[in-house]
C-alpha cells in the first residue's frame, strides 16, 4: 500500500505568495508547475494498484483453501482522491484517517468492516461500496454520551446494531446502524475488564468475556444480566484471563481461554462441554491464543499473538490448516489479535503491530468433498 505522506517533503514552498498577480512571472509559474505536480504525485499514491499476489495456503499441490485478499488501514486503501488527500494535508480540513492499534473486528450484513482501535481510543467504519469519499471511513466514539476510553471487542446483532466493549469505560456501549449511540450495558461496578464479545442472535444473547473476572457473562439484549459461568483456575470450565469468544450454530459459545493456553466449550447455559488445545510450540498448540470466529462450514479459526498466525480447527477441535508467519508483507503478522468471518467467508484478521487489517477469502468445500471428508486435514501442518 502507497501512503499519503509519499510527497511531503515536495511542498516546502506551497505557501509562498506571486507577487505580481495578473502577470505570468517565473514564480507564478512556478508555482502553478508545484500545484500540478503536487496534484499528480497525490494522485498517483491514490491510484497505483498493488502488485497482484495469488498467495494461497495451503502450496500445491493441495487445494487451496485460503487466499490472501488484500488488506486495509486507512482511507487511503478505499480509493482516496489525489485532490481529497492534498485538500486534507494542505488545509488540515479532511485529516486521514488511518489505524493505530487495531483490535477487535466485524462485518454487517452490508459489508461495512468495524475496527476497534485501542491506541486512538475509537472504532474505525470502513463502507467500502461507498460512494462519496467522506463516508468511506467513519469514526465511532468521539461524543458523549457514546464516548469510548479503551474500545476493544466488537459484535453485531442481526439489525446490524454494533456493541463495543469499552474496558475503560467498564460498559457494552451500543450503536445504531447509522452509528449513534443507542445504549449502554452493564454497570461500572458489574464489569471489570469487557474484553471479547460475541452475539447469539437466536436466543437474543449478548455474551462479555471479562478478563480480570476470569468469567464469561450472559445479557439479554436488551441490558438484562442473565447468568454467568468460569472463575479462575485451570480446571474444565474454569479460566485464566479469558479474551475472546464465539458462538456456533447451535448455540455453543467458544472461548479462548488465554492464559491456560486452549478453547473451551460450553453449551447455552454456560456448561462446560469440551476443550482443545495446549501450550506448546508446535501446531496444534498455543503460545498466545486471542481472536476465535467459524466459517460457513464449521471451521474454528484461532489467532495466536505469539506465533503471529491463524490456526483452523475442525468442530472437535482436530487441526486442519494454519497460515501466516512472523513479518510485515502480505500474509505476515506482528502481534494478530482478533479475526472476523462474514456471510461471505471473507476473513479479517487484525494485525496490530503492522496498523492493519488484512483480509483473506476462505474457498468453500464442494458438495463432494463435504460428503467424503477428503478435505479433512488437507495441508494441516
Amino acid at each position: 500500500m502507497r501512503t499519503a505522506n509519499c510527497v511531503l517533503n515536495a511542498i516546502g514552498n506551497r505557501r509562498r505568495p506571486i507577487r505580481r498577480p495578473g502577470r505570468c512571472g517565473p514564480a507564478a509559474i512556478g508555482s502553478l508547475l508545484a500545484l500540478v505536480a503536487l496534484l499528480g504525485v497525490f494522485g498517483g499514491c491514490a491510484t497505483t494498484p498493488e502488485p497482484a499476489l495469488d498467495m494461497v495456503w495451503p502450496l500445491a499441490p493441495e487445494r487451496p483453501r485460503i487466499r490472501y485478499l488484500g488488506s486495509v488501514s486507512s482511507l487511503d486503501d478505499l480509493g482516496a482522491s489525489g485532490w481529497s488527500r492534498m485538500k486534507g494535508f494542505m488545509f488540515g480540513d479532511t485529516p486521514i484517517k488511518r489505524l493505530v492499534k487495531p483490535y477487535g473486528v466485524a462485518v454487517d450484513s452490508r459489508g461495512r468492516l468495524y475496527v476497534s482501535d485501542t491506541g486512538a481510543g475509537l472504532v474505525f467504519a470502513f463502507d467500502f461500496a461507498a460512494e462519496r469519499e467522506e463516508e468511506k471511513v467513519a469514526l465511532i466514539g468521539l461524543k458523549k454520551p457514546g464516548r469510548l476510553g479503551r474500545p476493544v471487542g466488537l459484535a453485531l446483532d442481526a439489525d446490524d446494531n454494533l456493541y463495543v466493549s469499552d474496558s475503560v469505560g467498564r460498559r457494552i456501549v451500543v450503536y445504531g446502524p447509522d452509528h449513534e449511540f443507542v445504549a449502554a450495558i452493564g454497570q461500572y461496578s458489574a464489569l471489570e475488564r469487557p474484553a471479547g464479545l460475541a452475539i447469539d442472535n437466536e436466543r437474543r444473547r449478548l455474551y462479555i468475556v471479562d478478563v480480570a473476572a476470569h468469567d464469561v457473562k450472559a445479557y439479554s439484549l436488551d441490558g438484562k444480566f442473565l447468568f454467568s459461568f468460569g472463575g479462575r483456575g485451570s480446571g474444565d470450565g474454569r479460566f485464566n484471563y479469558p479474551t475472546n469468544i464465539a458462538v456456533d450454530e447451535s448455540g455453543r459459545a467458544l472461548v479462548v481461554d488465554s492464559m491456560n493456553n486452549r478453547v473451551q466449550i460450553f453449551d447455552s447455559e454456560g456448561d462446560f462441554v469440551g476443550k482443545f488445545g495446549k501450550m506448546g510450540r508446535v501446531a496444534g498448540s498455543f503460545a498466545r491464543p486471542k481472536g476465535i470466529a467459524l466459517d460457513s462450514d464449521g471451521h474454528i479459526y484461532v489467532v495466536d499473538a505469539a506465533f503471529d498466525n491463524v490456526q483452523i480447527f475442525d468442530a472437535d477441535g482436530r487441526l486442519l490448516l494454519s497460515f501466516g508467519e512472523v513479518g510485515m508483507g502480505p500474509g505476515e503478522f506482528q502481534l494478530p489479535a482478533d479475526i472476523a468471518i462474514d456471510h461471505t467467508d471473507k476473513v479479517y484478521v487484525s494485525d496490530q503491530y503492522n496498523m492493519r487489517v488484512q483480509i483473506f477469502q476462505y474457498i468453500k468445500e464442494t458438495p463432494e468433498e463435504q460428503a467424503s471428508g477428503a478435505s479433512e486435514g488437507a495441508g494441516a501442518r
